[in-house]
């Protein structure tokens, strides 16, 4: 059984003498309203992707990934804008750690919100499964809302407060750590576990801490590819039950190994999961606020329990 893992946590280190503070993509800021929606596409493996120019071509489809700390350019992109690595930086994905050109990119836009200056990494597209990645760097100060049912990114920035945002049945308060966010409150199969949102990945991912406490059977084995063409072995079974804040999802299929995207999170000795998009898509919307330091779940209508 082969599943794809695009658990990209994805931190760089620079390999220039100027350091890894070369490597820096700031937030986006809107160039005009606080408020924007943005018509997303599912690829080929259910992740939602979005419509960005870089330096005035495109658009081209870019990953939403909550699960990468940086964004990411391809090979194919590169080549048609013309650009070519000028220096190198260590990127480390679900699977391990790899040493990538980095170009320069004068202007990146997603909707009104855009970056100038800056340097981004290259990985292959055959790897990414996409023209890019929107990594957390993007996403930073503004609360994100993905509802899977209309296929929109909703982008809200920190000064804001949008009516249509609010409403979720299912509030949950994080801690932050590099960026992500952790949800520190969910449990599987009575195991208290750590949990990250990660929509770039097609499988969640759990560590050996957690199959420790679990006890969990090995119902076979796999291999996880990561978006930086690297591969881990993994063993997969099935938990029988996740809850979150009352959410409950039965049945859920996890992957367990030893990434290192655990480690660069600080998440490598305590049970912890990357919950990927298969579980992600049983709501109707979900919304990580950056700000507030909150994960909020939108409960599709049949599973809302009557009052």
């Amino acid at each position: 059984m082969a599943l794809t893992a695009i658990a990209l946590a994805l931190a760089l280190a620079s390999t220039s003498a100027e350091g890894a503070g070369a490597i820096d993509l700031p937030v986006a800021r809107p160039a005009s309203g606080p408020i924007e929606t943005i018509a997303a596409k599912s690829d080929d493996y259910n992740r939602m992707t979005v419509p960005v120019t870089v330096r005035e071509h495109g658009p081209f489809r870019f990953m939403v990934d909550t699960g990468a700390q940086r964004t990411v350019l391809t090979d194919m992109v590169a080549a048609r804008l013309g650009v070519t690595g000028t220096e190198q930086a260590q990127v480390t994905g679900v699977a391990g750690t790899r040493v990538v050109n980095v170009v320069n990119v004068d202007k990146l836009k997603l909707g009104r919100r855009s970056w100038e200056g800056k340097q981004l990494p290259i990985l292959l597209a055959n790897d990414v499964g996409a023209d890019g990645i929107i990594g957390l760097d993007g996403l930073q100060g503004q609360r994100v809302m993905i509802d899977f049912r209309r296929n929109e990114v909703t982008l809200i920035d920190r000064v804001s407060r949008d009516p249509a945002a609010d409403g979720f049945e299912i509030v949950v308060e994080a801690k932050r750590h590099n960026g992500e966010l952790i949800m520190t409150n969910a449990v599987i199969d009575g195991v208290k576990v750590d949990v990250v949102i990660d929509t770039g990945s097609d499988v969640s991912v759990g560590n050996r801490a957690l199959q420790k406490a679990l006890g969990s059977r090995v119902q076979g084995h796999t291999e996880l590819q990561s978006v930086t063409g690297q591969s881990i072995q993994a063993e997969y079974g099935t938990a029988r039950q996740f809850s979150i804040d009352g959410f409950k999802v039965t049945g859920m299929p996890i992957a367990y190994t030893d990434s290192p995207s655990f480690a660069l999170m600080g998440l490598d000795r305590r049970p912890a999961l990357l919950l990927g998009m298969p579980t992600l898509r049983l709501f109707d919307r979900i919304a990580i606020d950056f700000v507030a330091k909150r994960v909020m779940f939108d409960m599709p209508a049949a599973s809302i329990p009557n009052s």
